[in-house]
């Protein structure tokens, strides 16, 4: 995992939190299929600051909530 990766939600609810912590307030919620690019790494590399694609929220998951996807992909679901 690495800055400008890409990402999508294969689980059913991923929470996107606030700050890097499982104790940080969830601000919205990774749906299935949701697509997203990874900002940033925390220095334990636990988590996984990303930018949803859908609204441009940012926020924290878990990367055990990660799943890594292809630009080519990534942009063949933002045409579809």
């Amino acid at each position: 995992m690495e800055v400008g990766a890409k990402g999508v939600c294969r689980l059913g609810i991923v929470p996107v939190r606030e700050t890097a912590s499982d104790k940080a307030q969830m601000v919205t919620q990774l749906l299935f299929g949701d697509h997203y690019e990874i900002l940033e790494v925390s220095d334990n590399k636990k988590w996984l600051k990303i930018k949803i694609h859908f609204d441009s929220y940012e926020g924290w998951i878990d990367t055990k909530q990660h799943t890594n996807i292809s630009e080519a992909y990534f942009n063949q679901i933002n045409n579809s």
